[in-house]
Formats: structure tokens, C-alpha cells, sequence
């Protein structure tokens, strides 16, 4: 099985951003984004010098919760490989009228006025670097985690990790359903199970609420 590295049990990273319409005060952005999840696909491709290495495609989701004070924290699953988790990770970020933004570790997260998701940052020797966009309706985001070469290997021979989320509020069942072209992929409803998540930051590992489909 394939092992994404990044948060332990996955190589990712993601954020979510405002719309320009709902930054106006310090509440808005919960208003606007926290509580219903996003939910669709994740795609992660796998390239070295040589070229592509492995394509492969699961279901993903995204989540804001409120924790107080101001700050809300992100949770990203993703089931590619492993039907528990191998490509999410959790991270917490203070909210105001310029956006939401996120520093844990080497990381640094951003989530600006027009929506616009910027950030990267280096942890336990992997290189993030994050972009897409997001609305109240859906989220587009990339993640590109590039191992660091070791000493006594060219940096050319890493492989980069490129996971793609195309996440949605609309009709969830059909937005999960997405995740395959040969029709596994139907949802009979979601549910919320409890998944391990790592913190981004340090690797730690908590069981989180996540929405998975159930066939």
C-alpha cells in the first residue's frame, strides 16, 4: 500500500478561504463556513524527473469547526488507499475580517478577503505548498508536498506528491460520488464516523468526526 507522507498517515496539506462579501466583521466567516462540510474528491498524482509515476483518486472532504476565541479549526479528510484515512490533516487558524490564518510548525496558512488560498511551509523535512480557492459552495484546492532530498541524494530523485481536492456543498451524495468514473463510487447517505487525523504542525495524532459515504 501506498504511504503518503505529511501528517503521519497522509502527505497533504489544504486550507479553505472567504468570499469577498463575507469578511465584513469577525463573525462572518463562521457564519458563512462553519458547519456544513465540503465534500467530493481527492486526486493525488505522483511524479519524479522521469515523469508521472501513479495517479490514484478517493474521496476527500473539508470542515471548519468554531473552537472559540476567535478561532476555528480546518479538518481535511481524505480515504485514497485506506478506507480510515491516508490523506488529511487537521490545523487551527484565528478568523477576523482579513480571512483566517493558520501558523502550526513550519507552516504557515492563509485564507484572504477574495477567497484566495496561499501558504507552505516546511515539516519534518517535506515541503508544503498550498493553493486554490473556496466560496460558501465550493472549494478548489492543490497541495503539493515535495519531499526534501537527503544528503547523499540529488534532489531531482524526490518524488512530488500533487493532491487535488474538488470538494462541493451541493448535493453531497453525488459530490462524493465523484471520486471514480466507473460508478463505485455512489453514496446510499453520509454519515459522520470517527477517523484519525494528524495535526499538520507536529504529527500528532486525534480521532475527529469526519463524513464518510456510505454505499
Amino acid at each position: 500500500m501506498t504511504t503518503y507522507r505529511g501528517i503521519h498517515m497522509a502527505a497533504l496539506g489544504i486550507a479553505i478561504a472567504l468570499s469577498s462579501n463575507a469578511c465584513g466583521s469577525d463573525g462572518a466567516f463562521i457564519d458563512a463556513y462553519a458547519g456544513e462540510p465540503y465534500l467530493g474528491s481527492v486526486r493525488v498524482v505522483v511524479t519524479d524527473a522521469g515523469g508521472t509515476v501513479m495517479r490514484r483518486r478517493g474521496e476527500g472532504s473539508a470542515q471548519f469547526e468554531a473552537t472559540g476565541r476567535g478561532q476555528a479549526r480546518l479538518v481535511v479528510y481524505g480515504a485514497i488507499e485506506n478506507k480510515d484515512g491516508d490523506a488529511g490533516f487537521a490545523i487551527t487558524g484565528a478568523y477576523g475580517p482579513d480571512g483566517w490564518t493558520a501558523e502550526e510548525g513550519g507552516v504557515r496558512l492563509h485564507i484572504g478577503p477574495d477567497g484566495r488560498i496561499l501558504g507552505g511551509g516546511v515539516v519534518d523535512d517535506n515541503r508544503y505548498s498550498f493553493s486554490g480557492s473556496v466560496s460558501p459552495g465550493r472549494m478548489r484546492l492543490t497541495v503539493e508536498l515535495t519531499p526534501q532530498a537527503a544528503a547523499a541524494q540529488p534532489a531531482s530523485a524526490a518524488n512530488v506528491f500533487t493532491f487535488n481536492y474538488r470538494l462541493s456543498r451541493d448535493r453531497p451524495e453525488a459530490a462524493m460520488a465523484q471520486r471514480s468514473g466507473d460508478g463505485e463510487g455512489k453514496c446510499r447517505s453520509i454519515r459522520y464516523e470517527m477517523r484519525p487525523v494528524a495535526s499538520i504542525g507536529d504529527g500528532t495524532m486525534s480521532m475527529l468526526r469526519v463524513p464518510v459515504c456510505l454505499k
